[in-house]
């Protein structure tokens, strides 16, 4: 007998739940090891980066949870070619908001000389926190955008 969606939203609580309290302390943790090894240079950059990335990644819009919600019906009927459809729609979607977030990037990062012109540490450190703030965003977009199936089906516990 399949779970109800109460029993899923339930767990998915729990799990979620636990998990945050220990990002929560590895975060305060990591936080006060970058600060003491890295300094507050570093740490001030990776946390500006962070902040400009994040602006960059509202060319999302949203599509997560629009799909997120065209999925409950298929998923509930296990129709697998609408889910199919639905996935790949996604991937083309995200691939265009990734070739947007790269083009904006590359804007952004012409303007890294007048934004940092004020730190201590070499400029090409920003051009690397900011790299790899994007990688990662860009493997969610090309790769990992799949797990919202996991969503739409209420098993992020997994």
């Amino acid at each position: 007998m399949p779970e109800s969606r109460t029993a899923k939203s339930l767990k998915n609580a729990k799990v979620s739940f636990f998990y945050y309290f220990i990002f929560l302390i590895l975060s305060f943790w990591s936080r006060k090891v970058f600060f003491d090894y890295l300094g507050a240079e570093i740490t001030g950059l990776e946390s500006t980066a962070s902040n400009l990335f994040g602006v960059l990644n509202l060319a999302e819009l949203g599509v997560g949870m629009s799909v997120t919600y065209f999925l409950y019906k298929p998923l509930f009927n296990k129709d697998i070619a609408t889910i199919n459809k639905i996935v790949a729609l996604q991937g083309w979607l995200y691939r265009r908001v990734a070739a947007i977030i790269i083009v904006a990037s590359c804007i952004l990062m012409a303007f890294f000389p007048l934004i940092f012109k004020g730190i201590k540490v070499p400029l090409w450190n920003a051009y690397v926190v900011f790299s790899v703030l994007l990688l990662n965003s860009l493997i969610g977009y090309f790769i990992n955008y799949r797990q919202i199936l996991l969503t739409a089906d209420q098993k992020v516990y997994v």
